[in-house]
């Protein structure tokens, strides 16, 4: 993929340049495969990664939703399953993840209406899954209800401080925006005044649904960084207020979609995608454009894979470009070291995971 110097309009109106990548050279990169110790672990969707590099993942399990793992040396080692499915006490029926500080994990319990409940969970430093020493705050005021309440996408989101989280997500009444602030406590929530420019003619629910699902967000202190879950569009910005103030599109090229006869969902033309994995120091994207083979060749739904990594600061300089040694599917980066997680799949199944120094 090339990413150069194209313009593009913001939502000022002035023209933006894009990263411009022709004068970093492709550094090829060998990589470093973890021992997993047992085919539970399945770290195909890095949700997390925190403290002494305590990982999130979903896990192959009629139990468990996720399993925690510890990236140890050379070995990655699944600790425990966490999100327990079902809708008794302490069990989930789906869950986004978020970190308030070393020693407390969040977990977003919801279900089709909407959010249930937050979940502040100890951390010792591997999650407390005895959900009686959780502290749970219910989120019955902000549920789904005759067209009110909030919609929320995504497997992640951001802990401000104060109990307010950031999260892509919006009122059903407000459903031209896609970001939300929400103070899980007092369930007060402001929209974020951004609304993405595209070709896109038709209602706002369709629009919305299309820039949330599958999203993913990050953060390094104030500054955020979003992935859009369709095509490849991804952004810089940091809050003043109400407002997004995007600091740097990193990229554009976003996917074709249109509204369904509900006007509520959406269809679209799919295209490759794009994952994005940040630390405090670093931004890495890795485009998927390759198939298993690591050919570009296929549809977008064989081509699913890639190893073509783009480094990124926080300000959206271009930084490194790297071309790793495998072929995969998701990428993650370790909070205390300058590593990437690259989850690679084979033709079997089977999942392999392999780390890449970036400094």
């Amino acid at each position: 993929m090339v990413v150069g110097c194209a313009l593009l309009a913001s939502c000022g109106g002035k023209q933006e340049q894009l990263p411009d990548w022709s004068q970093i050279p492709v550094t090829n990169v060998t990589g470093i495969e973890y021992k997993i110790n047992n085919d539970f672990f399945y770290f195909i969707n890095p949700l997390q990664v925190y403290g002494d590099n305590i990982g999130i993942g979903n896990v192959y399990s009629g139990i468990y939703n996720y399993g925690v793992a510890q990236f140890r040396g050379d070995s990655a080692v699944m600790i425990e399953g966490i999100c327990r499915r079902g809708q008794g006490p302490g069990e989930f029926i789906y869950a986004s993840f978020g970190v308030k500080n070393d020693s407390t994990l969040l977990i977003m319990s919801k279900d089709g209406s909407g959010p249930r409940a937050i979940f502040e969970i100890p951390l010792n430093p591997y999650p407390d899954m005895n959900y009686k020493t959780w502290t749970q705050y219910d989120m019955d005021k902000i549920k789904q209800k005759d067209g009110t309440g909030l919609k929320i996408s995504g497997n992640d989101f951001i802990y401000l401080g104060d109990s307010k989280i950031l999260f892509t997500g919006t009122p059903y009444s407000e459903e031209n925006h896609i970001f939300t602030i929400l103070d899980y406590k007092t369930q007060k929530y402001t929209a974020l005044d951004y609304w993405p420019e595209d070709e896109y003619e038709g209602p706002d629910a369709p629009k919305n649904f299309f820039y949330m699902i599958n999203s993913k967000l990050l953060n390094s202190g104030k500054r955020f960084a979003y992935q859009c879950g369709e095509g490849q569009f991804a952004f810089i910005f940091e809050i003043d207020g109400k407002k997004v103030k995007v600091i740097r599109t990193l990229f554009d090229k976003k996917a074709k979609y249109r509204a369904k006869e509900d006007n509520r969902n959406y269809g679209v033309k799919h295209t490759n995608f794009l994952r994005l994995a940040a630390n405090d120091k670093y931004i890495c994207a890795m485009p998927l454009e390759k198939n298993i083979d690591g050919e570009k060749k296929g549809d977008w739904l064989e081509c699913r894979y890639g190893n073509e990594i783009y480094v990124f600061d926080w300000d959206g300089n271009p930084v490194k470009h790297l071309m790793l040694d495998h072929i995969g599917m998701a990428i993650g980066m370790l909070q205390k070291e300058n590593t990437l997680l690259l989850t690679e799949e084979n033709k079997e199944g089977n999942t392999s995971i392999w780390r890449y120094q970036l400094d």
